[in-house]
């Protein structure tokens, strides 16, 4: 600093064979701290303890072993490096004091208990994030924005981005002011005389707020906290604190503490703030005690610190970094640890030794002494050549060793679970960048008295994947121009999943599902937002008998309730069951939600969708309410892409004609039946003026385009009913008692449902159906599979819609209970690298050859046709009985 006296330095720390004071102080070493530890375990390897040259009763510990020891010899060392009996944070109390505080907050921040904060934290991610690509923050507001809001997201609490910077600003000030944890303090001797004036100025700056305080948390615990008698009066003498330095602060203290005050008993959800409370209520807490852990729960700089450094090594590490956003399940673990080994938040931490240690062999005169202040270099312990090969190095392929970044034993810190969580979520999302870029301006902490590893400027440069970029990463798969067909969907490696046939990629609905329903389908049967079955196999079958009385309309073409959900209705949990989980309760109110304030216009486009039969008309409103929903955390034309990329062209030419119909009478009428459906689709979602403009969904040809586009690429799902499952199961079951209850149990609903057998729909024609026979105690009892119908719905699914059509496919689909679907590689092909994966439009099943051949060639160029191909020249007719049973 400027205003320091001229004293003579020791001369650079590489050319030295000892440690120097000056070493712990120096702004140059905490600019370059990795190098620093290094040169530790080079010059002084196999040494415990290493003593402090011109600081008396200092000593280092940088070997991983002695930090361990020291952390959890608490007989011996004490992390509060006070002795005057101030009151102190968690991370310092004794051992007593820390169980009774611990109990009331530890199971907050359990791995189990932080996973409810997913959704509050990736919405902050997302937000922070598009702020750090346009350019509006840099990294290191990024990351104290994401952990704050983390933080108080587990609190409980939320907070504008206002709100937040000035938390995370008081709680930096109280770090700067309080405690030098990583280093002994910059000597007070070496400030000028006048700077008196300036501590001067700032206590008086700092009465009238302290005033406050007294008035709002009463005298005694004021002066619990502030404690004027040893941190002004009579401060330490080692370690020297910060307040003498950054008086300009002092009238903070009093400001945060009567925040903290508030926040405490805002009103919040069960957590721990309510846990504090009852701690504060029965007087196990004093309020003192309570406000004190919260500045702890609340540090922001270490934590911000890690979410710097991951942000700082995907821009430099680039072999690695490449790695693990291609392939965040397989490296993203090994990435995040090989951070927090090299680049540990916090460096440095100190012990207070209370009792003279002895180890083994040696005497009692060697290494600290009672009063002595030992700094634990938790950077260089993680850097230790005999617990980590080549430790210098940034490597994803090390043995996993438990790491000294968090710490150890009793005072291992509280919000690890919580950073961890933030980093892997944060590097989850930033698999959407084509690339991270480092702006050579960073600029590392190196004014701040602690043992702070962090960055108080990073600049970073995102440059977006474009939406199919971010499709196909970490699949195996990309999407290239093919010459006949458009754009395909290629395999980059050959298939490596467990099981034959072998897994390429799965993936779920866009939006979720719109389900079918009319006689074939009762509403309950299947979740209303992804198709999941639901409820046991008794439960179905009351369905499919009517046996469960429902209130209003059973007589929707789709099963999609969209009027019921402007009407305000299904809520999960308040009628018998039409959602799987909260989670896609949540997921349909969020998309559908919003229609709820013009109820009476969704209506009226839903009725009309229901009148014309069509699918696609409430696909299309459920996707484009998906895309506003999205548009409301991510820039529009990001939201939109999905849609965008589909490959689009007018409905009445991609629908499949009736035979014998005049053509342009037919065309003419669905384009009538496209235009009263966008107008209903307008007022349905408030008027163009409520889309983006750079949208054409609701233009008269985007809206045309965008039912051809789902016509062309939308899947139907169809897979078997939980009941047939159930059925076929007991049947294959060899004769025994437990065979003939299960046909007593099922012969009733089987008869019952054989007496009014459910009516087939349009879509359910040519379905194969399986005669099943059973010998009943009341005689034989013979029906097919088609009294149960299937669970069918639409749906679009991203990467599937860019595969290309063949007679001859190289892939396969297969649907799940919950309407993801499986692309499978075809047991005839050998799938390279290079190989475009292609499915057959007419039957993606597994091993449907036969059929595709048993349609001939004219009933396979008719059924193509909607799909833009205009012939089929394949030779699937030369092939003769023997390699259609063996395969092409």
């Amino acid at each position: 600093m400027s205003f320091h006296r001229k004293r003579s330095k020791p001369g650079s720390w590489r050319e030295r064979s000892s440690v120097h004071q000056q070493d712990l102080v120096d702004p140059e070493i905490r600019r370059h701290h990795l190098q620093f530890n290094a040169h530790l375990h080079s010059r002084f390897a196999n040494q415990r303890f290493v003593q402090v040259d011109g600081e008396p009763g200092y000593y280092v510990a940088f070997s991983y072993a002695a930090c361990k020891e020291v952390m959890n010899d608490h007989a011996c060392f004490s992390s509060n490096p006070f002795p005057d009996g101030r009151l102190v944070a968690l991370n310092t109390m004794s051992k007593a004091d820390h169980s009774r505080v611990l109990r009331y907050v530890h199971k907050h921040y359990t791995k189990d208990a932080l996973e409810e904060l997913k959704g509050d934290i990736q919405e902050v991610i997302e937000k922070c994030t598009s702020d750090l690509a346009s350019g509006k923050v840099d990294g290191v507001k990024w990351a104290q924005r994401i952990h704050m809001s983390g933080t108080l997201a587990r609190l409980g609490l939320k907070a504008s981005w206002e709100k937040v910077d000035e938390i995370v600003a008081l709680n930096d000030a109280m770090v700067a002011l309080v405690a030098p944890l990583g280093g002994v303090g910059l000597p007070n001797e070496r400030l000028p005389w006048t700077w008196s004036f300036q501590v001067a100025l700032g206590l008086i700056r700092s009465v009238p707020p302290l005033l406050l305080m007294v008035a709002k948390l009463g005298v005694r615990c004021t002066w619990q906290i502030i404690r004027p008698d040893v941190n002004i009066l009579n401060p330490p003498r080692k370690p020297r604190m910060g307040l003498w330095w950054k008086p300009e602060l002092l009238h903070l203290v009093p400001r945060y503490f009567m925040l903290l005050h508030h926040l405490l008993y805002e009103d919040s959800k069960d957590g721990p703030l309510s846990s504090l409370r009852e701690g504060v209520a029965s007087g196990d807490l004093s309020l003192a005690e309570c406000l004190t852990l919260m500045v702890q729960l609340m540090v922001n700089m270490t934590s911000a610190n890690a979410l710097c450094s991951l942000l700082f090594r995907l821009a430099s590490e680039k072999e690695a970094a490449q790695k693990a956003l291609r392939d965040t399940a397989t490296y993203g673990e090994a990435f995040i640890q090989e951070v927090l080994r090299l680049d540990a938040p916090l460096q440095r931490n100190p012990r207070r030794c209370v009792k003279q240690p002895v180890a083994k062999g040696k005497t009692p005169q060697d290494g600290p002494k009672e009063g002595s202040q030992v700094l634990l270099f938790l950077g260089a312990a993680n850097m230790d050549p005999t617990v980590f090969n080549q430790p210098e190095e940034f490597r994803l392929d090390r043995e996993e060793q438990p790491l000294l970044t968090f710490g150890s034993g009793m005072h291992y810190c509280l919000g690890s679970n919580l950073v961890k969580l933030e980093m892997r979520m944060v590097l989850d999302h930033l698999t959407k960048f084509k690339s991270i870029a480092l702006d050579d301006h960073y600029e590392r902490i190196a004014d701040v008295d602690v043992g702070n590893w962090g960055f108080c400027h990073l600049p970073i440069l995102l440059n977006v994947l474009d939406y199919i970029e971010r499709l196909v990463r970490g699949h195996s798969v990309n999407v290239r121009d093919t010459p006949d067909c458009g754009r395909g969907l290629f395999a980059t490696s050959e298939p490596t999943g467990p099981g034959t046939p072998a897994i390429i990629f799965s993936e779920g609905p866009l939006g979720g599902i719109v389900q079918m329903s009319g006689s074939t389908r009762r509403r309950g049967g299947a979740c209303c937002l992804c198709g999941h079955a639901l409820g046991s196999p008794a439960w179905q079958l009351r369905l499919l008998t009517d046996k469960v009385t429902w209130t209003g309309s059973e007589s929707d073409i789709l099963e999609e309730p969209l009027s019921d959900i402007v009407e305000g209705k299904p809520l999960f949990g308040k009628r018998s069951p039409l959602f799987c989980s909260s989670a896609c309760h949540d997921e349909h109110e969020r998309i559908l939600g919003p229609l709820r304030t013009r109820r009476a216009a969704a209506q009226r486009f839903a009725r009309n969708a229901r009148k014309i039969q069509c699918a696609f008309y409430m696909l299309a409103m459920k996707l484009i309410c998906w895309c506003l929903a999205e548009a409301k955390k991510r820039p529009s034309a990001e939201a939109a892409a999905p849609l965008q990329a589909l490959c689009r062209r007018p409905y009445w030419d991609a629908v499949d004609m009736p035979p014998e119909i005049d053509v342009e009478s037919f065309k003419r009428k669905l384009a009538k039946e496209a235009e009263i459906s966008r107008q209903l689709a307008l007022k349905a979602l408030g008027g163009r003026d409520a889309l983006p403009s750079d949208w054409d969904f609701l233009d008269e040809t985007g809206y045309a385009n965008l039912i051809g586009a789902l016509c062309c690429n939308c899947t139907v799902v169809v897979y078997m009913s939980p009941v047939i499952q159930h059925i076929l199961q007991v049947t294959g079951m060899t004769d025994c008692a437990a065979k003939e209850a299960a046909l007593t149990t099922l012969e009733p609903w089987i008869r019952a449902l054989a007496v009014s057998p459910p009516q087939p729909d349009d879509t359910s024609e040519g379905e194969k159906a399986e005669e099943i026979s059973w010998n009943t105690p009341s005689g034989r009892l013979s029906f097919s599979s088609k009294l149960i119908p299937p669970f069918r719905g639409y749906a679009i699914y991203p990467r599937m819609a860019f595969m290309n059509h063949s007679c001859r496919p190289t892939c396969g689909v297969e649907f799940d209970f919950a309407a993801r679907i499986l692309v499978l590689q075809q047991p005839y092909v050998d799938i390279q690298k290079g190989t475009e994966l292609t499915i057959s439009y007419l039957d993606s099943s597994l091993d449907a050859q036969a059929d595709l051949i048993a349609m001939g060639t004219k009933g396979r160029q008719r059924q193509l046709l909607p799909y833009g191909i205009s012939s089929c020249s394949c030779a699937l007719l030369l092939l003769d009985a023997e390699e259609i049973r063996t395969g092409f």
